[in-house]
């Protein structure tokens, strides 16, 4: 996957670690939040480009 870019859909759910998002950030070339993933999306620092979903789990509208 050298020198490619990739795109990362981050689901609600277990996430893989800060250290993994780390690894491979350079990497992506554009995030998808699904639902809930749009906090462990936060949470792990990732610049979101869109988010999809009801967002019945995104309590604070305005962080949109």
């Amino acid at each position: 996957m050298k020198n490619k870019k990739c795109g990362l859909v981050i689901t609600g759910g277990l996430a893989p670690g800060k250290e993994w998002f780390e690894y491979i950030k350079d990497r992506i070339a554009i995030i998808v939040a699904a639902d809930s993933g749009f906090h462990t999306a936060r949470a792990l620092g990732a610049k979101i480009d869109f988010v999809v979903g009801d967002m019945d789990s995104i309590e604070d509208r305005s962080v949109l």
